[in-house]
């Protein structure tokens, strides 16, 4: 995708993904395929409850956001990942999803906003973020 431009992808499979900066990828419900996935600055990816991202190797952001819904799930395998960190958030972003890393690091970077659930066989944080959970709403008995 260009710099700062704007793709709207249906669900497939596809090969490395590079979201530039500035840029915006939408995913609609279903489920998503990926080698690689990588944000550039300010870059955006807008999903659904629906969404579901599978990763081979590592999904990284340089700050940016990633959302809105903390129902969205992201798979990141992890294969080859840098020093096992298949999962990188970067610098002042805004996360929203669940998030599965079960071979590997999620890094959950500095400054970061992050809704939903984070799960990996290691979490490692700089400072100043901010996890927040979801709840399940409340039903009447």
């Amino acid at each position: 995708m260009p710099k700062g431009g704007s793709v709207t992808l249906p669900p497939g499979t596809y090969g490395d993904a590079q979201v530039k900066d500035g840029g915006t990828l939408t995913l609609a419900g279903g489920t998503y395929t990926f080698c690689d996935f990588n944000m550039g600055t300010n870059a955006s990816l807008f999903d659904v409850d629906a969404t579901v991202v599978q990763v081979a190797e590592s999904f990284n952001t340089n700050g940016g956001t990633v959302g809105p819904s903390a129902n969205a799930q992201f798979f990141v395998r992890g294969d080859g990942a840098n020093d096992n960190r298949a999962v990188g958030f970067g610098r002042e972003g805004t996360i929203a999803g669940t998030f599965w890393a079960p071979n590997s690091q999620i890094n959950l970077g500095h400054g970061t906003d992050l809704t939903g659930h984070f799960w990996a066989l290691r979490l490692q944080s700089d400072f100043n973020i901010q996890v927040h959970g979801v709840k399940k709403p409340c039903i009447d008995p």
